[in-house]
């Protein structure tokens, strides 16, 4: 069974992430491994960044709600002289505060989801840099011939053909 999460971006987007494919890693192909990881990375990072700038502005928003609600009750009891604990409970309890609440705990989830994520592809990567290092001390133990792609342009000739057989049918252009 696939571990599916659903993140839920600033302006309602719903992200669906398979972990399992998210994180998979093709043993027979590492450098195919190697050039997708940066770009997944930079993916994930800037959607954690989008979802960061959104806690600090419910932050903004929470704050300045409460002021505003504060006032209100203020001005309301000014003749009740009620204490600063009484005034504080009542912000509290308030809806539109209660409601803004829950929209910063929902973004500071959403950032924490994320950064998850990050952590877990720094640390896929370095599984990855591991798998290397063992498949060719295993190699060389062996006395086999391994080649290994790591130019530019074999990467790039490599997803190119990846991505025209994804995409055009297996037709190869």
């Amino acid at each position: 069974m696939a571990r599916v999460i659903e993140v839920v971006m600033p302006g309602k987007e719903k992200k669906i992430i398979d972990l399992d494919e998210l994180f998979d890693i093709d043993e027979t192909n590492l450098t195919k491994e190697y050039a997708k990881q940066a770009s997944t990375y930079a993916y994930y990072g800037t959607l954690y960044n989008i979802a960061d700038r959104s806690v600090m502005e419910m932050d903004a928003k929470k704050d300045s709600t409460y002021a505003e609600i504060e006032l209100a009750y203020r001005d309301e009891l000014k003749e009740d002289k009620p204490t600063e604990g009484r005034i504080k409970s009542m912000v509290l309890t308030d809806e539109g505060y209660a409601e803004v609440l829950e929209k910063y705990a929902f973004a500071v989830y959403r950032k924490n989801t994320l950064k998850t994520i990050m952590d877990a592809l720094k640390m896929r990567a370095d599984m990855m840099i591991s798998m290397g290092a063992h498949l060719r001390a295993e190699y060389d133990q062996t006395g086999m011939n391994m080649k290994f792609t790591s130019s530019v342009e074999d990467v790039k000739k490599t997803l190119k053909k990846d991505w025209e057989k994804e995409h055009k049918g297996g037709k190869q252009v």
